[in-house]
C-alpha cells in the first residue's frame, strides 16, 4: 500500500472510533457543535471520496436511517435481515423468522 493510499485515521494512529471522534472534537471546534460537520469530517478519516459539505448537509442524518431501519424491522416486524451472520448477531432465531414469515406472507415475494 502506497503512503498516499493509507487512510488518515491510520496515519494519525487513531485505532478506535472513540479515538477518532475524540481527535475530531479536540482538533475541530465546529465538530463540537454540528453533528453533520462531525460526520462529514469522520468520513474524511476513512475515504478519499469527496463531497462538498453543502451537498452532504442535505443528506438526512445517518443515525436517523439506522433508527428507522430498527423501527421497521424490530417494532413493525417487516423486512428482516437476510444475511445469516446478521441474524445471528442480532439474536434472531429460526423460530422467530418462521413466525415472521407466517405473519407476513408477502415478504417471501419481496425477498425473491
Amino acid at each position: 500500500m502506497e503512503e498516499k493510499d493509507i487512510p488518515l485515521y491510520i496515519k494519525l494512529g487513531l485505532k478506535t472510533q472513540y479515538d477518532q471522534i475524540e481527535w475530531l472534537l479536540q482538533n475541530d471546534e465546529r465538530c463540537r457543535n454540528d453533528d453533520k460537520w462531525l460526520t462529514w469530517r469522520f468520513m474524511g478519516l476513512y475515504t478519499k471520496m469527496y463531497i462538498k459539505f453543502e451537498d452532504f448537509a442535505k443528506i438526512p442524518a445517518f443515525a436517523n436511517s439506522q433508527k428507522l431501519r430498527q423501527r421497521i424491522q424490530n417494532k413493525e416486524h417487516r423486512f428482516p435481515p437476510t444475511d445469516p451472520k446478521v441474524l445471528k448477531m442480532r439474536g434472531i432465531t429460526q423460530g422467530v423468522m418462521r413466525e415472521f414469515m407466517a405473519s407476513n406472507p408477502r415478504e417471501k415475494e419481496w425477498n425473491q
